[in-house]
This record gives C-alpha cells, structure tokens and sequence, in this order.
C-alpha cells in the first residue's frame, strides 16, 4: 500500500485534466499544489460486482505503481481507474503495463 503521503485526496482541486486510455486501465493526471506524486485508484462496479475482486485490483495497481514511484512527475495527481480485461492479469503483467506506459508517455 502506497506511504499516505503519496495518497490523492479527490477533494483537491483538478483543472487541467489529461486522459489516456490503456487496455488494462485508464489514466488520468494533472497539476496538484501538494507536494509529490498523488495517486488513487479506482475500481467500480462495472470491473466486478464482488468487492473482493475490485479490492485486489486496487491493491495489484498500487503495488505496480509502488515499484516504480519515483519515475512519476512531482506536483502530479494520478487517477488509475481500472477496466474489466484487468481482472484475468496477473500481478507481473499489471507491472509491466504500468512501466510501459509511465516510460512512453509521462
């Protein structure tokens, strides 16, 4: 589980909001006036019903992102919001669609 310090807030404010969608996941992130990386994650009902599941796949992706923490922007907020396909990966392959993704395109 990802240091509290590094935990989005979804009260603060979100101007500027840039989108990208991945098979896995989609990606959302902006300028935050606090200080460091800022991420939540997201799960809803459409990925599963159980919140068993969606629970693992919240812990799968910040487990993901944890690795690789200081590859993030500073003063970014990060919103990870996860696709039904999630479900069937495992724990490496989310990993390595993250990295992927964080390389080419943050």
């Amino acid at each position: 589980m990802l240091n509290k310090k590094h935990r989005l807030y979804m009260g603060l404010g979100r101007q500027g909001v840039k989108k990208i969608s991945f098979p896995y996941f989609t990606l959302k992130y902006f300028e935050i006036s606090e200080e460091g990386p800022r991420f939540a994650f997201v799960a809803s009902k459409k990925v599963d019903k159980r919140a068993v599941v969606r629970n693992s796949v919240k812990r799968k992706m910040s487990k993901a992102v944890e690795e690789i923490l200081e590859k993030f922007s500073k003063n970014k907020g990060y919103i990870l919001t996860a696709r039904k396909e999630i479900i069937t990966k495992g724990q490496s392959e989310i990993s390595r669609e993250i990295k992927k993704i964080i390389s080419e395109n943050i």
